[in-house]
């Protein structure tokens, strides 16, 4: 659950992870605070340093800069400017920082997102505001974040006579882990494998169901003469059948292998997904 303060400026957090549905939470928002005489020039770097000494204060490792994250955070902060909104999603195009990693070609397992509105003194108030607010305090000390893109945006389309506000964007994510998949080949010969294994096996039913019949007739037939013509038909018939069966056994067995294969290769990469170099515990 996503929880917020209400500071002298507006704070929204939150988190995504790869395998569930996005979830938004209402938005809310404060007045703007105007900026001191002596403010401090606010830059991405700063945040990220100190976001950084926060982590590393707790036991946790600090995260690595990610230009892609930034990009994909300097869109996030432009796009609410240009469209004049403050949330995590865009209402026009439904949109949000998920769209925008994606965009920036960066392939995430995790991902996490911290917006703020306002004017700040310093590069501190903003760390600290987020630290502040429980849920975004969560995204910046999760242990399975690895990256980070930041981006600090003024909005020059701020009427005369209003101070300009800053728009600040932290992305966090974790890039999808280089485990190996199976291949398309691996599963178009898993596939061609079953087919054939079906078709043997049908080929099987079918002439023992041919012997049946035929077995049937030769206790209805009378005539010796006729009678062993069919015994003798029986009898190639029967080594037809036990020969495709063998063959169909032998088919088995290879697509038995096959499937052990491609399993084992299924289970590798799911045990790279869940590895504990990737996700801390």
């Amino acid at each position: 659950m996503i929880i917020r303060f209400v500071f002298l400026l507006s704070l929204l957090a939150v988190i995504f992870f790869w395998k569930y549905p996005e979830y938004i939470p209402n938005q809310q928002r404060t007045f703007h605070k105007h900026p001191a005489l002596f403010s401090e020039k606010l830059n991405a770097s700063d945040i990220i340093k100190l976001t950084n000494e926060y982590r590393t204060s707790l036991g946790l490792s600090p995260l690595r800069e990610n230009f892609q994250l930034t990009h994909a955070a300097e869109y996030r902060a432009n796009d609410m400017i240009s469209n004049r909104y403050y949330a995590h999603v865009n209402p026009i195009t439904g949109e949000g920082p998920g769209e925008a990693i994606n965009d920036a070609n960066y392939r995430y397992r995790t991902y996490a997102e911290n917006i703020a509105m306002g004017n700040w003194q310093s590069n501190r108030h903003i760390v600290d505001g987020w630290i502040n607010s429980p849920g975004h305090r969560a995204n910046i000390v999760n242990p399975n974040i690895r990256e980070i893109g930041v981006a600090i945006v003024k909005d020059t389309t701020t009427p005369l006579g209003r101070p300009s506000a800053y728009y600040g964007v932290q992305l966090f994510a974790s890039p999808m882990p280089d485990c190996s998949r199976p291949s398309e080949a691996d599963k178009a010969l898993l596939q061609e494998m079953q087919r054939k294994n079906d078709d043997i096996w049908r080929r099987v039913n079918n002439q023992k169901s041919e012997i049946e019949r035929l077995q049937a007739r030769i206790h209805r037939e009378n005539n010796n003469t006729m009678k062993n013509r069919m015994v003798n038909d029986f009898n190639r018939q029967v080594n037809s059948y036990n020969s495709l069966v063998a063959e169909a056994k032998g088919m088995q067995d290879s697509l038995k292998l096959v499937v052990h294969s491609y399993n084992n290769k299924i289970n590798k990469y799911n045990a790279c997904m869940q590895s504990d170099s990737f996700v801390s515990k």
